[in-house]
């Protein structure tokens, strides 16, 4: 029952649509589309270029590790495990 409230909300946005977008001349359709390329085009390249300046950000700082330490009854229980 929802499927076919969403396909036909779906159906009828696209009739709605289609009848806008093709009242407005060619000329229009592709200033609109070219415009959203563009935009589209300028945010990629800006992300990758942020991502670039950032990659060399920390590149002097070492990675913090913290080492594992274990206890007596575990190193027991390890080599018990290793040797029969």
């Amino acid at each position: 029952m929802m499927q076919k409230i969403i396909t036909r909300l779906q159906d009828w946005v696209d009739v709605k649509l289609r009848n806008h977008c093709d009242r407005l001349p060619k000329s229009t359709q592709r200033k609109i589309v070219l415009a959203m390329l563009g935009i589209f085009a300028f945010f990629s390249l800006s992300l990758f270029g942020y991502s670039l300046y950032r990659l060399g950000e920390n590149e002097g700082q070492e990675m913090a590790v913290e080492h594992l330490r274990l206890l007596p009854d575990e190193i027991t229980r390890i080599h018990k495990e290793i040797k029969p």
